[in-house]
């Protein structure tokens, strides 16, 4: 579990900022001592920064074009990684595993993850196991093929028998957990992860900890070598990459604005209630009509063209942002139906193109919960629901008035030394003040 930063350290560090900023974010961090992974809220940006059209890479066009709207018009969270050696011991990116590193933390995801190795230890790349959990409670009421030493819970005990890194807390991600360190391209038969923090990772299958809501003999997986999510036969041999981290969240934090919006207090996102096509009902606070089907070209445009709750910045998600909405605790539909209702069990678009096969965006299927490439040059019709950055003033701008200044930093100095929590300076959104907080402050002020 995280610690929380000490008040009066959290003070001396503030002082410190308003001296020198550029020393805060190495202060929070030293004087937090080591950490473990937070609870998982946010998503990383895709990474996308190339345009294209329904075959291949085009100059990012302007909002009168067709394609206008795409994954790389509009960044979100960016890619951030840390080598970690024993104990948690920040290693500076030159780091070899020869010289210590063994985890890699997601600073945008507060995960910290286990790192492959190709030595014939418990953590060579070359391992695979069946899926197995005994424990009806997560099991989805089939435990798998559970063996001795080649299952996945047995891969787990080890490590924390053992104390890897120090810690004993380690798990099999979530399928949401593992989705957020996938890319979205490779080299040709290397693996779509960043392989400069996610060495000897297999261009194969890694499971998840997640179990099929509706088909209890499966388990999800990650494909590596496309970035695709699958449902795969829990006796089927895998491979497994182990993470660390207070549990995630079950659910999204959904609050329905009764407008035909939807807001995740989790990622920040606001989305359409209903499916484009759909209107929103204010009488019924439901979606009426029937939902329509877009190529991708018109989704794009019917996105950004949404007038909606006196908002006029709607845009198509990327699919990072459009898998955070899937609920896979459900199944047939894999959403949330009180929030999203009229949501059909079929692919929606996402702005995101798969960069190694440019005629295909990714799309998310509503059915179940697969993540895979939908082919854009074929006129392949699919469904559409638009989103926008609820949040979009500038974290730590808690007065709202456009800029990250003294102001904000006196309140965020009171709330640390009274040790009152105040949502409006939880900006990684983990229900805690701690030293991520300082640091994303820091990182935003004199902003505006």
């Amino acid at each position: 579990m995280r610690q929380s930063i000490n008040f009066k350290k959290g003070i001396s560090i503030l002082i410190l900022f308003v001296v020198a900023i550029s020393f805060v974010c190495w202060v929070a961090l030293a004087g937090a001592g080591n950490i473990a992974g937070g609870a998982f809220n946010h998503w990383p940006d895709t990474g996308q920064t190339k345009c294209y059209d329904n075959l291949k890479e085009i100059p990012c066009p302007s909002p009168e074009y067709w394609f206008y709207g795409q994954d790389a018009q509009y960044q979100g969270p960016q890619r951030s990684y840390t080598k970690l050696g024993y104990g948690g011991v920040e290693l500076p990116d030159s780091a070899t595993q020869a010289e210590g590193w063994i985890m890699t933390r997601d600073n945008v995801t507060g995960l910290i993850w286990e790192i492959k190795t190709n030595d014939g230890s418990i953590h060579d790349k070359n391992d695979t196991y069946s899926w197995c959990y005994h424990s009806p409670d997560t099991n989805g009421g089939e435990e798998g093929r559970c063996t001795d030493g080649t299952d996945t819970e047995d891969f787990i005990a080890s490590l924390n028998n053992e104390q890897f890194g120090g810690f004993s807390d380690w798990r099999l991600p979530t399928i949401k957990e593992l989705s957020t360190i996938r890319g979205i391209s490779a080299p040709l038969n290397d693996p779509f992860i960043d392989s400069n923090y996610f060495p000897n990772m297999m261009a194969f299958y890694y499971w998840s900890s997640t179990a099929g809501a509706r088909h209890s003999y499966g388990a999800w997986c990650v494909y590596f070598g496309a970035g695709t999510l699958n449902f795969s036969s829990k006796s089927a041999m895998s491979h497994v990459i182990a993470v660390r981290s207070e549990e995630s969240p079950s659910n999204n934090s959904f609050v329905d604005n009764h407008d035909g919006t939807v807001t995740d207090l989790k990622t920040g996102l606001m989305w359409q209630k209903c499916t484009m096509g759909q209107s929103y009902n204010p009488d019924t606070n439901g979606c009426d009509g029937v939902a329509s089907v877009h190529t991708w070209k018109s989704a794009l445009d019917a996105c950004e063209s949404l007038e909606l709750a006196g908002f006029h910045d709607w845009r198509l998600p990327n699919r990072n942002e459009l898998q955070s909405i899937v609920d896979y605790s459900l199944g047939e539909p894999s959403i949330d139906l009180t929030y999203f209702p009229g949501t059909q069990r079929e692919y929606y678009w996402s702005a995101t193109t798969m960069e190694s096969y440019p005629s295909y965006a990714w799309g998310v299927d509503f059915d179940y919960g697969y993540v895979p490439g939908k082919d854009k040059s074929k006129i392949i019709y699919l469904y559409a629901r638009a989103v926008r950055s609820s949040q979009s003033e500038v974290l730590g701008d808690a007065d709202h008035d456009g800029d990250v200044d003294g102001k904000d930093l006196s309140g965020l100095a009171s709330a640390l030394s009274t040790g009152n929590y105040d949502p409006v300076f939880d900006l990684n959104h983990d229900e805690q003040l701690n030293e991520l907080d300082v640091e994303i402050f820091a990182g935003n002020f004199g902003k505006s």
